[in-house]
């Protein structure tokens, strides 16, 4: 679906914050990027995303490049309707579809507060209705840049399994920025450890997901993935 070579890019002609960073990433398939700040996480989303261009390097898609990006602050339109945020995509392409937002609002358990406005939610809610939006789009790929850092553990744990279910209804990649290593090994079919622009490293937590999210958050396949993603950064540190 998506493959980057040999990224590299630097604001303002300072230090590089990727420097021959690549990557590939498959329909299906959830991939984090995690490190310490400044490592060029956020960075690599805005190059997929087309938001930024790289120096050098090039990213290639092998399927139509429909992307929709989630960030760390749902950034919902106070003024208006759930209802209406969702349906944002759709207008600005110029091409309404209520079905789409129908479909998208019922994919995240929304319906029933369609027609409330975001200062009326739960932090919960309105990241579930930033979601909402990017379905909206039908993306091939979804980008998310931190997207639950900011609720409680409770509220995390709902939206990663959330996250999972439209991944295997739906079948879109997901390039996932994070922090967490417990998201990281739950969420995760790779994760790229990332230090000063470049893969450092990559764990592939091989969950069993047939078993229940607290049976996979308690099997040794998840500790010893939190436990290489433990590792690599702490030689990243040194």
């Amino acid at each position: 679906m998506l493959t980057a070579k040999n990224l590299a890019f630097s604001y303002d002609n300072a230090k590089p914050v990727l420097d021959g960073f690549s990557l590939s990433l498959k329909a299906g398939e959830v991939v984090s990027l995690l490190g310490p700040s400044g490592c060029g996480k956020s960075t690599v989303l805005r190059i997929v995303s087309g938001l930024l261009d790289a120096e050098q390097g090039r990213v290639e898609w092998h399927s139509d490049p429909d992307v929709a990006f989630v960030f760390q602050d749902p950034a919902l339109m106070p003024w208006a309707s759930i209802e209406q945020n969702v349906a944002l995509p759709s207008r600005l392409s110029g091409k309404v579809d209520d079905s789409r937002v129908a479909e998208a609002l019922a994919a995240v358990n929304l319906t029933s507060l369609e027609k409330r406005f975001p200062a009326m939610l739960s932090g919960g809610q309105r990241m579930r209705a930033s979601v909402a939006r990017a379905l909206s789009a039908n993306p091939s790929t979804l980008l998310m840049d931190e997207p639950f850092a900011a609720l409680d553990e409770i509220l995390r744990f709902q939206m990663n399994d959330l996250l999972l279910d439209l991944v295997a209804e739906r079948g879109f990649g997901v390039l996932f920025v994070t922090h967490s290593l417990f998201e990281a090994a739950y969420l995760s079919d790779r994760v790229l450890v990332m230090q000063e622009g470049k893969v450092a490293g990559e764990v592939i937590p091989s969950l069993d997901r047939s078993l229940t999210p607290n049976a996979q958050r308690g099997s040794s396949a998840f500790v010893s993935a939190v436990d290489a993603m433990t590792t690599l950064l702490k030689v990243i540190e040194q």
